[in-house]
């Protein structure tokens, strides 16, 4: 019986401090709501690909390799130039596209030669150097195994499987 008085005096006080005036308001994520948008449009949009068949969804996993490879560079080097942005989304949509077609030997050399035209003649001091090229390995690797799924058969089960873990972790 003391357990559960001292039980209940706990959550009384966790109560009253929630609701305190001293506590300041919780303030809202402003990346909320594109958030949500997005995924109203962009769901829907991926189960649609997903059931056209292989290439309408390796066109559309290409296109997001491209922005993911864009975004990761924009996170890891901010002050690289526009041809790394090009040489990334193009090495990693490059990846993606022979991987639908089943061309495993150029899905990997296309971002491993977009990692070394990163690496190499860049201004990044060598310990930042990596980072971007990892990000086309990453990415290119990722995508180009949804891809290769899809193509499997029962491909189709699998891939919706993922997308729909991946979504409901999401939420």
């Amino acid at each position: 019986m003391a357990n559960f008085a001292a039980a209940a005096a706990v959550s009384e006080a966790s109560m009253a401090a929630e609701t305190s005036p001293l506590r300041p308001p919780r303030r809202r994520d402003p990346a909320l709501v594109p958030r949500i948008l997005s995924a109203l449009i962009l769901g829907p949009l991926s189960i649609f690909l997903l059931w056209q068949g292989e290439q309408a969804f390796t066109a559309y996993v290409a296109a997001f390799a491209a922005a993911m490879a864009w975004e990761w560079l924009r996170m890891a080097e901010p002050d690289a130039p526009t041809r790394s942005y090009a040489i990334a989304s193009v090495a990693a949509a490059g990846a993606i596209l022979f991987a639908g077609q089943g061309d495993l030997f150029w899905a990997a050399a296309w971002p491993v030669a977009g990692a070394i035209g990163l690496a190499f003649p860049g201004e990044a001091p060598a310990k930042r150097r990596w980072r971007g090229p990892f990000g086309i390995l990453y990415v290119a690797a990722s995508a180009s195994m949804l891809v290769i799924l899809r193509g499997e058969t029962g491909g189709l089960l699998a891939v919706a499987f993922l997308l729909s873990v991946v979504w409901a972790a999401d939420i």
